[in-house]
């Protein structure tokens, strides 16, 4: 089990879509390394200040907390400061000297930690090379009831790091301008002065991975609350019930963590004037690449028919397969076969639907 999560960890890493595409997916395989109970990823900009933060999952008052009040109370806190940290911390367990008796009895514990159910938590420093300045942090969490990490855990979370480095680095724009629907959709209301209203859990998720894109700062619940993507599809919908000339109230969003799909509705169809309150409906998808690799380890795939597969999806011929693989035409025709047999389809049309 922890092998073939390594090998889709390292793969993953592989794809060159970039940091923000692919963490999600790799904090989700995190728990099959190592067990946890949530983790999360900071970004580092190129002074070594928090550029961006995704955690596992939302809860809006603790990244509020994060984002509002980093450089105070919470760097006040830590045994180093984040910049500190990508400048000179240790690859592994900066944060640990942090848990002490005192620590769960302050506000950061509070703010912090305990919306997570998160007792101990250890900090793996991503960095290119020994002694360059961090490009962010992974760090991975359990709860009271889990002991704390072991040496042999720290070193297994450390050997990830080259693989996280090469991550964080885009080299394959391509891969970026094939999007699938990742399954995940929110809905946000928005009043007539387009004032957020409401925002569903997955809502308020969608709009933090749109808003982190690689970097940016603008992560707290407010700001994504009020993105211009959602005032953009708000101001179509009004301005074409004001019988403007104006585009359908749909608005995709590209970032580095994929494509976001914004469509506008009144929630009454009857009441459009003041008062009224409008439903959009937030939408991510995901590079196709990403998805087929998730679906390639749930298949059993073996790493060549995974490569082959890729390959397939990039629409290339026999003969460039061979070519980029080193091995005969034959070979990559009977590697072809054998992946259809496995998923049970008869072409390449019926795999590609079976892999999305």
């Amino acid at each position: 089990m922890r092998k073939s999560a390594l090998a889709q960890f390292r793969q993953l890493c592989c794809l060159g879509l970039g940091g923000p595409a692919v963490m999600p997916s790799l904090l989700n395989v995190t728990h099959q390394l190592v067990s946890c109970e949530s983790n999360a990823f900071f970004w580092s900009d190129e002074r070594g200040g928090l550029a961006g933060f995704l955690p596992e999952y939302v809860v809006p008052e603790v990244v509020d907390a994060v984002l509002g009040h980093f450089e105070g109370l919470v760097e006040r806190t830590l045994p180093l400061s984040f910049s500190a940290t990508m400048r000179r911390g240790k690859p592994v367990g900066n944060l640990l000297p942090l848990f002490e008796k005192s620590f769960y009895r302050g506000p950061v514990y509070n703010l912090i930690y305990r919306p997570y159910d998160l007792h101990h938590a250890i900090d793996v420093v991503v960095r290119e090379r020994h002694g360059a300045m961090g490009l962010g942090a992974l760090v991975v969490g359990r709860s009271r009831k889990q002991p704390e990490f072991s040496a042999a855990e720290l070193g297994e979370l450390q050997s990830l790091v080259p693989y996280l480095a090469h991550a964080l680095h885009p080299r394959n724009e391509a891969a970026m301008t094939d999007f699938v629907d990742s399954g995940a959709c929110g809905l946000v209301i928005l009043s007539r002065s387009a004032k957020a209203v409401f925002a569903s859990a997955r809502a308020r998720e969608i709009l933090q991975l749109a808003a982190v894109g690689g970097g940016a700062r603008e992560g707290s619940q407010t700001s994504t609350l009020r993105s211009r993507a959602l005032q953009r599809v708000y101001d179509r919908l009004v301005r074409i019930f004001e019988e403007g000339d104006v585009e359908p109230p749909v608005v995709e969003q590209h970032t580095p963590a994929g494509r976001f799909v914004y469509r506008a509705h009144w929630l009454d169809s009857e009441k459009t004037g003041e008062g009224a309150l409008v439903g959009v409906i937030v939408q991510h998808q995901e590079p196709t690449s990403l998805v087929m690799v998730r679906r390639m380890h749930t298949l059993g795939l073996s790493a060549k028919q995974k490569e082959v597969s890729l390959l397939l999806a990039q629409d290339q011929s026999f003969e460039s397969i061979a070519s980029t693989l080193h091995i005969s035409v034959a070979t990559a025709k009977d590697y072809a076969q054998r992946i259809y047999r496995k998923v049970n389809v008869h072409s390449k049309d019926e795999l590609m639907r079976a892999l999305r």
